[in-house]
């Protein structure tokens, strides 16, 4: 029987696998990371990498901020409701006031989506690969709302470990 090399968390960890950042390629190719918990990648297993191919990212393009935010948030907003945190209802509550008041759901735009299945490849995304898409169009509360959360993960993990 092979014995596995225990698993560091690192503060690229946190929130796995929702809030996480980036794989850490020191894990993947070495099964080891030198920086361990200050490395700001993820050293927990992750699936495939959910990629947009080339017609998902062409529709994507053709998309103005509003139209990015009334398909995109929602994916978010679900993802982070399942998090019991309150920086998770602060964020919840911004990205609910960034949603357009009025989406058209029958544009011709609406239905090239669907065919392209951009929801199914944002179901399988985290929160990061989300929130990257929308980086151009997001309040720059958001973003500072969800490192918030990211840092009060942070400040669990080390509640853990000093109880260890």
């Amino acid at each position: 029987m092979e014995s596995q090399s225990p698993v560091v968390l690192s503060h690229g960890s946190l929130g796995h696998p929702a809030l996480c950042r980036a794989p850490c390629v020191h894990i993947i190719k070495n099964g080891y990371c030198e920086k361990g918990f200050e490395c700001d990648f993820c050293h927990l297993p992750h699936g495939r990498k959910v990629r947009l191919n080339k017609s998902q990212r062409e529709a994507l393009k053709l998309l103005g901020p509003g139209q990015k935010l009334a398909i995109i948030v929602p994916f978010i907003m679900k993802k982070v409701s399942h998090i019991e945190d309150q920086q998770a209802d602060v964020l919840l509550k911004l990205l609910q006031n960034s949603l357009p008041e009025e989406i058209v759901t029958d544009d011709p735009l609406m239905k090239q989506l669907r065919l392209v299945n951009l929801h199914r490849a944002f179901q399988q995304m985290s929160v990061t690969a989300l929130l990257d898409l929308l980086s151009s169009c997001l309040p720059s509360e958001i973003l500072a709302a969800y490192e918030d959360l990211r840092k009060d993960q942070l400040d669990v993990a080390d509640q853990m470990i000093f109880c260890l």
